[in-house]
Parts: structure tokens; C-alpha cells; sequence
């Protein structure tokens, strides 16, 4: 009969004569040993690391009560297919279709028996891990990660227990915790550091993922920096391995810092690489940006010709396409059609990134504007309020002012010039403070 992990612990420490006592040490309490052991309480994952190395066994031996060894009776599995099979499940992951790749990972790990303590298995549990992270389903994907870089790390797979690892950035990046995503990279690259042979791809990611959490607080120059060594190891290696994000990204950048010579030569380059890639997810975020910009310079015919071509690319749409749309019929004065698209935009109470958080709560500011158009301020004034108190998570933003700044013109437009008055000087404090402070105006 199976034992629980508590029953697991309980054996291996009487086996080993330790008192609980002993084995709780400094890392826990006795009492919450004791509880674990009877079954009252779950141990963490820290703590099951801890217990796992103090009684001399590895996590699966807890977690599903196998033990890795190497001695293990060789079972004959059709590996090619296999891993022609993973490889079909990898490029589901790389175009988001988290939930069928789960379903295949479910039913390749449970169709054949595997050595627990094979790279193969550790390839498949990363990937499973990977996507129930990316589904949300944090406490189980992260246990799968762990599982898989302990694999790893037992076999001197270090640049592949680097690249599981960085997986456990999900939760945190979720949560705008950047400073831990940022911990977890740096555990990343020590683990990296121990590998005999480079992986320039695994170095790229890292400068990119390093990148992406410096974006929500440094600089513009940090970011912009780390997105050149990360573009320079590319061209070195001759492999070009995500430009086409890389080069996205920092034509981004140039855009909120308003240098559109700079953001038209990068968002160029980016398109180069995605059709060479034919990386359709990409190409269509491109579109956006494109867009985007075409609305900022008051064009949105244009605007609306790349979000047509964003319909050719992907039948997915996220706020961002809908919120592009809205403001092209804006400034087209067509605002049914305005409204009819800002309708569309699906709010979420938390989002990947600071700037999509920033960016989506801004679509109220939006809606704001159109219904005031439509001749209904009452609800044009809610609209916007819900923004501001929604962009204040972060404290000042360029969003932030926006939303102020649009407030001022409703009130200024209905002749209430006090309320205008105070919004403006609003708007204009937090543009001072994002001066100031000197980092990327969001």
C-alpha cells in the first residue's frame, strides 16, 4: 500500500534513528514535523528539500515514491518516438496551446515506464511543469520543476537545470515581483556557470528575461543594453535566436521614449526575423505595435490596415488589438464603432507585465473618452475613475497622467472648469515625478 509523504518521512527518520528532534533541526519546529508525519500539515517544497537531503533521499522518492538510481533494470521504450513526440508538444508550448500540450504530456507520461532518474523523464516532467505554470496551476507546476532540475543537477545537466529552473519565475512574474524573478535568474546563471560546454540560446534567454524585469524599474539605457548583449551573442554565434522578440522589445522602449527614428529601424528589423522564422505570433504582436504607433502620430487609417493584417496572423485577441481598434474609429469620429471595440477589452485583476497592466487599464480612460462622445458623461466620468484608481497600483505613470489628462478635457468641454483645473495640475505632477525620477516613463 502507497505511504503519504508524512508516513515516508516517519519511516526513513526511525529507520535512521533520529529523534524529531534531530531531524526538524533549525530549519522547522518539531511540532511541524510532527504534524507533517501524522498527516496534518503539507511540508513546502523548501522543507521537503530540506527533509529530502537530511534523510538521504531525492524529492521523487517523497513525491511519488520512486528513487532514482542508475542501476535501475533497463526498460526498452521506442525513445525516438518519444522525443519526436515532445518535440511536437514543444512547438504547442511556443504557440501558447498550454492545454493541449498538457493533455499530451498527461498521456505520454502515463503511457509508458520510465527511469525517474533519466534525462528523458526530466524533459518531459520540465515541459509538463511548464505548462500548468503557464495555466496557473503554480504548486503543481513548480513541483514538476523542481523534480526535473533535481534530474538535472544529479546528472551535470547544469545548462539544462538553468533553463527548468527560470520556469519557476512564473508565479512571481505573475505577482509583478520582479526583484524574485530577478533571485531566480541569478540561481539560474550560478547553475549555468557549472557547464562545460556554452548554450548560447540559454545565454540569450537570460539576458531577455533579465531585460523584461528590469523594464518594470531601471533605466531605459539598462534595458536597452541588455537587449544589445543579448542581440551581439546572436549575431556572434551566427544563430540569431530570438531577434525577431529582442529587436520587438527594443523597439518598444524607443516608443515610450518617443525616438520613432530608432522605433521604426527596430520594429523593421523585428518583422525581418519573424517572417524569416514565420513566427506568426510575433508578426502579429509587430502589427499592434505598428498600429499603435500610427495611432500615437494621428494616423489611424494606417492603424487599421496592421490591425487587418493582425487578423490575417492570429484569430487570438487581446486587449491591446481591441484598444488599438477603439482609438482608430476615435479619431475617425466614429464612435459606435469606438465603442462596439472597447466593449471587447477583457479586464483582469492582474496581468504579465507592469506595462500590460498599465496598457489594459487604460482602455477605461478609452471607453471614458468614446462615451463621453456618445453624450453620456455620467458614465464617461465612471469609466475613467476606475482607471485612475486601477493605474494607481503602480503610482505615477505616463498612463496615469493620460487618464488626468482626460479627465481635464471632459470637464473642460462640459464648462466645469474647477474639476478640470485640478486634473491637469494632476497630470502635470506625475510628469514632473516620472522626469525626476529618471527611469522608463510608463
Amino acid at each position: 500500500m502507497d505511504q503519504s509523504i508524512g508516513e515516508r518521512i516517519k519511516t526513513l527518520r526511525k529507520e535512521l534513528k533520529l529523534t524529531q528532534t534531530e531531524l526538524a533541526g533549525t530549519e522547522m519546529t518539531k511540532s511541524m514535523l510532527s504534524q507533517i508525519e501524522n498527516n496534518q500539515a503539507t511540508p513546502s517544497m523548501k522543507s521537503l528539500q530540506y527533509l529530502a537531503k537530511k534523510l538521504g533521499k531525492p524529492l521523487s522518492f517523497f513525491i511519488d515514491g520512486t528513487e532514482y538510481s542508475s542501476n535501475k533494470p533497463a526498460v526498452d521504450l521506442p525513445v525516438e518516438n518519444i522525443n519526436k513526440q515532445l518535440n511536437e508538444i514543444i512547438s504547442l508550448i511556443k504557440k501558447q496551446e498550454y492545454f493541449i500540450a498538457q493533455a499530451k504530456l498527461e498521456d505520454l507520461i502515463n503511457s509508458y515506464e520510465y527511469d525517474r532518474s533519466s534525462k528523458l523523464y526530466a524533459d518531459i516532467i520540465f515541459r509538463y511543469g511548464q505548462c500548468l505554470i503557464s495555466l496557473e496551476d503554480f504548486d503543481k507546476g513548480e513541483e514538476y520543476i523542481r523534480l526535473s532540475v533535481d534530474i538535472y543537477m544529479s546528472q551535470h545537466l547544469f545548462a539544462y537545470a538553468a533553463r527548468a529552473n527560470m520556469e519557476l519565475m512564473g508565479r512571481c512574474y505573475s505577482d509583478f515581483q520582479y526583484d524574485k524573478c530577478l533571485n531566480i535568474l541569478d540561481e539560474s546563471l550560478d547553475m549555468y556557470k557549472h557547464a562545460v560546454n556554452p548554450d548560447n540560446t540559454l545565454e540569450v534567454e537570460m539576458l531577455y528575461y533579465r531585460a523584461l524585469m528590469k523594464l518594470a524599474n531601471a533605466s531605459a539605457e539598462e534595458v536597452l543594453a541588455l537587449i544589445q548583449e543579448a542581440l551581439d551573442i546572436s549575431k556572434e554565434t551566427g544563430t540569431y535566436y530570438n531577434s525577431d522578440e529582442l529587436y520587438r522589445l527594443k523597439a518598444y522602449i524607443y516608443f515610450i521614449m518617443e525616438k520613432f527614428d530608432d522605433f521604426k529601424f527596430c520594429i523593421e528589423k523585428a518583422k525581418q526575423f519573424a517572417e524569416f522564422t514565420d513566427n506568426h505570433i510575433n508578426l502579429a504582436k509587430i502589427e499592434i505595435l505598428l498600429a499603435l504607433y500610427e495611432n500615437t502620430i494621428n494616423n489611424p487609417h494606417n492603424a487599421l490596415e496592421h490591425l487587418k493584417k493582425c487578423d490575417m496572423l492570429t484569430n487570438k485577441k487581446r486587449f491591446n488589438y481591441y484598444m488599438n481598434l477603439a482609438y482608430a474609429n476615435y479619431l475617425l469620429g466614429d464612435y459606435e464603432a469606438a465603442y462596439e471595440a472597447v466593449e471587447n477589452i477583457e479586464y483582469n485583476s492582474r496581468s504579465n507585465h507592469k506595462v500590460d497592466y498599465l496598457t489594459m487599464w487604460t482602455g477605461k480612460v478609452y471607453e471614458g473618452l468614446i462615451l463621453h462622445k456618445l453624450h453620456k458623461p455620467e458614465e464617461a466620468f465612471a469609466a475613467i475613475n476606475t482607471a485612475i484608481e486601477k493605474l494607481r497600483f503602480f503610482g505615477p505613470s505616463k498612463y496615469l497622467a493620460f487618464a488626468f489628462e482626460s479627465l481635464a478635457n471632459i470637464y473642460a468641454e462640459l464648462n466645469d472648469y474647477k474639476p478640470a483645473y485640478e486634473s491637469i495640475c494632476e497630470a502635470y505632477n506625475i510628469r514632473i515625478s516620472l522626469q525626476r525620477q529618471g527611469k522608463i516613463a510608463f
